[in-house]
């Protein structure tokens, strides 16, 4: 059974439409290195033949909407052709926007680690289903480039300590590492500056007595008792 081209197959379906072409023989018609012959009746049926079989198999590997394009198409040499021209362009297109959203791609807020992590694997897997060869070392850079001021110590540790040898997931195990200790930090200081502002708090309540010491007797006009509690009246 033939592999249908769709939106989305285009590197298998040529792996597999040009050996399917090679075990039926007419690969070389498809690919113009055997072109047709000018004399020789025989050889020109023999050529003509061939090349019926190629369109025929290139016709049943498109689906509707890549069929469209070929349906002028006089030989397989022009159809094959016509599909590779539209696909690679397409695909030359969508190189350059995934390569694009690479670079593009920024640690915006609400995110974490983990969060940013998972948003540049998917570019990278994009890239690398368009065989983009992107290594390591340029992944990693990306990610120290895009870390946010919270990692400001771990960057310029990185920086001057960076080992030779690092893959993306030794350094994501490290980002967590840092970020949970950010975390403990924060909850810590929290917590004290919750005590800090209870204890303040406790202090600054008068007591009874020092609420006293400040009531003026309409009676004698001393202070330090009510008018009900004078013992001049």
């Amino acid at each position: 059974m033939l592999i249908q081209l769709n939106g989305e197959n285009y590197s298998r379906w040529k792996f597999e439409i040009e050996a399917v072409l090679e075990a039926r023989d007419c690969l070389d018609v498809v690919s113009g290195e055997t072109s047709c012959p000018q004399k020789d009746e025989s050889e020109i049926k023999a050529w003509k033949k061939r090349d019926a079989l190629a369109r025929s198999i290139i016709s049943r590997s498109l689906d509707d909407f890549h069929h469209a394009f070929i349906r002028s198409c006089k030989t397989s040499k022009d159809m094959m052709n016509c599909i590779v021209r539209i696909k690679e362009q397409a695909t030359l297109s969508s190189k350059l926007l995934v390569s694009s959203e690479f670079h593009a791609y920024t640690w915006k807020p609400g995110m974490n680690v983990a969060s940013f992590i998972a948003g540049l694997n998917v570019i990278v897997s994009k890239m690398q289903s368009f065989q983009i060869e992107l290594h390591d070392e340029i992944i990693i850079g990306k990610v120290i480039q895009c870390l946010p001021s919270d990692f400001d110590s771990f960057r310029q540790s990185w920086r001057l300590s960076a080992p030779k040898a690092i893959t993306l997931s030794d350094l994501t195990f490290q980002l967590l590492a840092c970020e949970s200790d950010q975390l403990c930090r924060f909850m810590q200081a929290v917590s004290i500056g919750e005590a800090l502002v209870g204890k303040r708090t406790t202090s600054k309540e008068p007591n009874e007595n020092s609420k006293k010491r400040n009531i003026e007797c309409w009676n004698c006009m001393k202070k330090g008792h009510s008018r009900s509690e004078c013992r001049s009246q």
